[in-house]
């Protein structure tokens, strides 16, 4: 195989993504021009000035491709059911229709009704063609290797064939199971036959062999607490064969369903390293974070003077509270700016609640902590406190959507069963964020492992349309206060 191909063979999902995001975009340009057509021909009126043209389609195209990113429509293309597929750009299709309407109404837009009624009417018809002849596509691309994983499953017995059973039950991912390694040392000779027949069963110290002679890609582990041995050889052998090790279990994917992420195929424990694409990346989130964090900064600058001014009538200086923070345990830092929302003494008193901490791992919270004031406690149940970090992101040393920094105290405390396996040592691959899975999740309803789930997931996912997704999500939860106390 080719460069080129085994560089399409491994972005394939990207692809297929940008595909579909293509397919759906001329969707909506073809439905706009045929619209206009039929309300010049069937109602013969007089043609729209081309400026007027060009103004309704741009407000066409914005509303559902934005609902379209906030609902994951896109990102969710590939690792779905086309049932779940349709029913999300269902929601998209209802929802547009009721913003336009309402636009239409509040405005009194008179002369441009005629043409919504036309579009709205055409633009399923295309979209699901466009669709059709997108998945024709992927599926002659499945028939010449593109899109199809062979793949490893590792764990005890039961643990393996609930993993077989659950993406046997999805054929339309790709993964073709070519092996099973049983390991629990309580179980000796262990026979599949019956209920795997097609899949052959291995030794672990046959693995090496087995991924060459297989060409496997993905290796699942369906538990990481339980009873997979030699976790550190195997991530070794993925590292040295390029072959991309996933944690698939009951509590990874209850982790994804709490956060509403589309995604059935697990969490990234180890990904191939993918330079060019990653730098990409890099950059484009890097100019979203600056223009992004620059608006807020500004249209915002009249509620900072205003937490400003109660924060000095209740508590007087310091205005903003500072503290070295990181991601993981003895990385360097960076100092986190906040506004204060705890009395002066709160870092001094800290030692002395551990006691009373109600959650496990890295994280300290208490659901009724001394040591916030009056204005800080109304400021940590909306996260106003966090709006100082935007500084940090325009510094370049945070982003806005990314995995929580913990305090360098916080971090000493993790107890090995809350590492995942040392697998968390990951977050340092990203910058920490402002906002995150995490905080749309729950925030401190949910557990320092659940967390680490959560922003192993973000890091090998995140992209701009992840990243819009997890920002508008963020609304609501700072407007109710979700989780926070």
């Amino acid at each position: 195989m080719s460069p080129l191909n085994k560089t399409i063979r491994r972005n394939w999902r990207d692809i297929f993504i940008a595909a579909a995001l293509l397919a759906d975009t001329l969707a909506i340009a073809i439905s706009i021009f045929a619209a206009h057509y039929f309300r010049l021909v069937l109602l013969s009126l007089d043609p729209f000035e081309m400026e007027d043209v060009e103004w309704i389609a741009l407000f066409f195209w914005s509303v559902p491709i934005f609902y379209g990113l906030v609902l994951g429509l896109y990102r969710s293309a590939y690792q779905t059911k086309k049932s779940y597929q349709h029913l999300l750009a269902g929601k998209v299709y209802f929802l547009s229709a009721i913003t336009i309407f309402t636009y239409h109404y509040i405005f009194k837009v008179e002369a441009f009704r005629a043409i919504t009624v036309f579009y709205l009417m055409v633009l399923p018809f295309v979209f699901a063609l466009g669709r059709l002849v997108l998945n024709w596509f992927d599926v002659f691309m499945r028939r010449h290797g593109f899109g199809i994983f062979n793949a490893i499953i590792i764990g005890n017995e039961t643990a393996v064939l609930d993993a077989y059973g659950y993406l046997s039950s999805y054929p339309e991912l790709g993964y073709m199971i070519k092996g099973v390694v049983i390991d629990d040392p309580q179980i000796e000779g262990t026979n599949l036959k019956w209920t795997m027949p097609s899949v052959k069963e291995f030794r672990q110290d046959e693995l090496p062999n087995m991924i060459e002679q297989e060409q496997i890609d993905k290796i699942f582990i369906p538990s990481i607490t339980n009873s997979v041995n030699n976790q550190g050889k195997i991530l070794k052998l993925c590292k040295e064969k390029g072959v991309e090790l996933k944690l698939l279990s009951s509590e990874s994917l209850d982790v994804l369903r709490h956060s509403k992420v589309c995604d059935i195929v697990g969490i990234s424990l180890y990904a191939l390293p993918r330079p060019g694409i990653d730098a990409v990346k890099r950059i484009l989130k890097r100019i979203f974070d600056f223009a992004a964090a620059s608006v807020l900064m500004l249209v915002l600058s009249p509620l900072f003077f205003i937490i400003v001014i109660a924060i000095l009538i209740e508590d007087g200086y310091p205005v903003f509270f500072s503290q070295k923070r990181a991601l993981i345990d003895g990385e360097r830092g960076f100092n986190l700016l906040k506004f204060r929302s705890m009395t002066k003494d709160a870092e001094s008193r800290q030692k002395e609640l551990y006691e009373l901490n109600q959650r496990t791992g890295g994280l300290f919270l208490l659901e009724e902590d001394p040591r916030l004031t009056k204005v800080g406690k109304f400021l940590r149940s909306h996260s106003l406190d966090e709006l100082p970090q935007m500084i940090s992101v325009l510094k370049g040393e945070m982003s806005l959507v990314g995995p929580r920094p913990l305090s360098l105290e916080d971090l000493k405390t993790i107890s090995p069963e809350n590492q995942l396996g040392g697998y968390y040592i990951r977050r340092a691959k990203a910058k920490p964020g402002m906002t995150g899975l995490w905080q749309i999740s729950g925030r401190r309803e949910v557990e320092f492992k659940e967390m680490i789930m959560l922003d192993l997931y973000y890091i090998e996912n995140q992209s701009p349309v992840f990243d819009l997704e997890i920002l508008f999500a963020t609304i609501p939860v700072v407007l109710f206060g979700r989780g926070a106390y």
